[in-house]
């Protein structure tokens, strides 16, 4: 009789997944490995497998020593023997009584040939596969080298290891999902389905350890193309990392021996920095409020005294520290204009809610000049003009009446979009993470909401950034069905198309209300009159209008 599972998922104390068709378990064909059966098998406990690793080592190391004092080889640099070193050498002078011996047991060698010593791996040589995908160690150095520089900063959470082959000991996911992140897209493509095969065993791997969490981060701040806003996976990777965070303490960095669950995560638990666990922290804190404003929904992690102190810790990099206070801030506001109010759509009245906007914006420019005294921060500034969009949008929704007021709203909200598109179009789009490319997209539809009503001023400039917004998301998509290029259509057919006001206005989506309503009108225009509201939901409604 066949054991349920193969020997690799035994020995890693995991479901093991068997298809027929593929020839393997999930696992087993994500690290291209044959998948092996055996009753007789027994798992290999965690600390003998070190221990006879270390035994290992430590047998080769001496066998090398040994063999180069017998052989008298002269040493090499580090530097040579990384990249192959090419010596030249006098055989006849290292083994007098190789000229005596026969062609027959032992082939000649020329003195004048030069012999390569290879005693590293060569950059050219194949390094981690994963799936059908192949990595040499050039391209692997190449792309961490590229996410620490321009993809991390970003997510400046601490890790405990940051050079390849230490990642890969700890975590091969956080290393695969680092490569993908950096990738172009064409590896990206490659390595989409084995490393999502991999995301996927997250749910049932054990032990849990703060690596998985951060690769799940990653991986939501770098998903991969989607083809319609409900395949978009990065709500689930939020939820999984805030989840698995907080199974292992996180959100208690100096308590975490209260929080961890089985032998092997207290272990994992305790040799973490308390710096990487409060770093790690505020990332699942940062992209848990991200989701929340980008879908209009409530967030799940709510602000306590250990959060709020964690802000003002020095040890923390203040990129981190400011996105936090950011979407802090951000979130309050939409609670308390979108959420909170005592109305049946939550959605405060008209003229509270003008009140409510001008009393916010006036807390973002304080913290504006809090953040910048001293010097000006790219990341940051994205994620805080965007963010203060959001709060504004919340005067230019159809039910607000035309007052000075309002126009002063309004004049704030194109000079802020303005900025924005400016800022995101000097940055790479396409080594940024998803959030950015969201931001000037928001960016476009307060465009297209300010172009159509009533209030509108300086039209061929409002109609000159609409069409920059389009140039920028349009040169980051690699396909015609990818979701921005989508976007990129419905922003177009915003700018032309009537209101035909068949069903009620949306007001229950906190900052993403008027993105909502602007979807409305399109849905309008092709169905007709919607009844079924789900069919307005981002997470079921197509962009290519």
């Amino acid at each position: 009789m066949r054991p349920k599972a193969c020997i690799k998922c035994r020995q890693w104390k995991a479901r093991c997944e068997y298809d027929d068709i593929a020839g393997g378990c999930t696992r087993c064909r994500a690290y291209n490995q044959p998948c092996v059966f055996d009753a007789s098998f027994k798992r290999t406990p965690k600390a003998l497998s070190v221990q006879r690793m270390s035994a290992e080592i430590e047998r080769l190391r001496k066998e090398l020593e040994e063999a180069q004092s017998t052989a008298a080889i002269p040493a090499i640099t580090p530097a040579e023997s990384r990249n192959g070193a090419l010596v030249s050498l006098d055989w006849t002078s290292l083994f007098p009584g190789a000229q005596d011996e026969s062609a027959e047991s032992a082939p000649a060698v020329q003195p004048s040939q030069p012999i390569y010593l290879h005693t590293a791996e060569s950059p050219s040589t194949e390094y981690r596969s994963v799936g059908n995908v192949s990595l040499t160690r050039a391209q692997v150095n190449e792309h961490f080298k590229i996410y620490f520089a321009r993809c991390h900063p970003y997510l400046p959470f601490k890790m405990t290891v940051r050079t390849p082959e230490a990642v890969w000991q700890k975590s091969p996911l956080l290393f695969w999902v680092i490569c993908s992140a950096a990738a172009r897209w064409k590896v990206r493509l490659e390595l989409m389905a084995p490393v999502r095969s991999m995301l996927a065993d997250t749910i049932h791997s054990s032990p849990r350890s703060i690596e998985k969490v951060q690769a799940l981060l990653i991986m939501a701040m770098w998903p991969f193309s989607i083809k319609a806003i409900m395949e978009d996976p990065t709500d689930y990777y939020c939820s999984l990392a805030t989840q698995m965070a907080l199974q292992l303490g996180l959100h208690r960095p100096n308590q975490t021996h209260l929080h961890d669950h089985g032998s092997d995560e207290r272990a994992n638990a305790r040799m973490v920095d308390e710096e990487v666990k409060t770093t790690t922290w505020l990332a699942c804190f940062i992209m848990n409020h991200r989701q929340s404003l980008c879908r209009g929904v409530p967030q799940s992690i709510r602000v306590d005294f250990h959060l709020l102190k964690a802000f003002e810790n020095k040890a923390i990099e203040p990129r981190l520290s400011g996105l936090c206070r950011v979407y802090n801030l951000a979130m309050q506001a939409n609670l308390a204009i979108g959420a909170d109010a005592p109305t049946t759509s939550g959605m405060l009245e008209p003229e509270k809610r003008l009140e409510a906007v001008n009393l916010w914006t006036e807390r973002f420019a304080s913290l504006q000049t809090e953040l910048f005294r001293d010097r000006i921060d790219d990341v940051v500034r994205t994620s805080f003009l965007y963010l203060k969009l959001q709060v504004l949008s919340f005067a230019l929704l159809d039910d607000m009446p035309v007052s000075p007021g309002i126009l002063d709203c309004v004049e704030v909200a194109k000079q802020d979009a303005y900025e924005l598109v400016d800022l995101c179009g000097s940055q790479n789009l396409s080594l940024t993470p998803a959030s950015v490319r969201y931001a000037i997209c928001f960016a476009g539809f307060v465009f297209v909401k300010i172009l159509r009503s009533s209030y509108n001023s300086a039209v061929e400039v409002l109609q000159d950034n609409i069409e920059r917004v389009l140039e920028a998301l349009t040169t980051t998509t690699s396909s015609a069905e990818d979701t921005f290029r989508k976007a990129c259509i419905t922003i177009q057919s915003l700018m032309s198309i009537e209101d035909r006001k068949l069903s009620s206005p949306i007001c229950t989506r906190l900052g993403a209300s008027m993105v909502y309503d602007l979807l409305r009108i399109c849905a309008e225009h092709k169905y007709g009159p919607i009844i079924d509201e789900q069919r307005l939901d981002l997470d079921f409604f197509e962009w290519n209008l």
